[in-house]
């Protein structure tokens, strides 16, 4: 059963990350699921960056971030959500390919190369 978590204890022991600052912002949304954590931050109206540690795979991964999509569309107002993927991290990229989210090519950022998901095409993005 998917719900929000506020409690950066819970998260850190089912993530493996700590992420009291970002819990401390109401606008941020942080969903749990048995042991799978997905982390929303809020960029803008309707806009969230997106992090994920899920203890699923495959097709259960696929469904999972579907139904939590689904669930911020419907609660929180979203409407687009984007993703910088490490360049190493090939395994997540092709995640993101198969959430049908739409590359928008490499980015550098202060930890190094990544690559730009976005899970529907804004114009202002296209142009960067």
């Amino acid at each position: 059963m998917i719900r929000r978590t506020a409690d950066p204890e819970e998260v850190e022991r089912l993530a493996g990350v700590d992420l009291t600052d970002f819990l401390a912002e109401p606008m941020h949304v942080c969903l749990v699921d048995e042991a799978s954590v997905a982390f929303f931050a809020w960029r803008g109206p309707g806009i969230f960056e997106l992090h994920v540690w899920f203890a699923v795979r495959g097709r259960k991964a696929l469904d999972l971030l579907a139904a939590m999509l689904d669930l911020m569309q419907r609660e929180h107002g979203a409407h687009m959500f984007w993703a910088m993927i490490p360049l190493e991290n090939r395994p997540t990229r092709l995640f993101a390919r198969l959430m049908g989210w739409k590359s928008l090519g490499d980015r550098e950022d202060r930890f190094g190369p990544k690559e730009l998901f976005v899970s529907e095409t804004c114009q202002c993005l296209l142009s960067q």
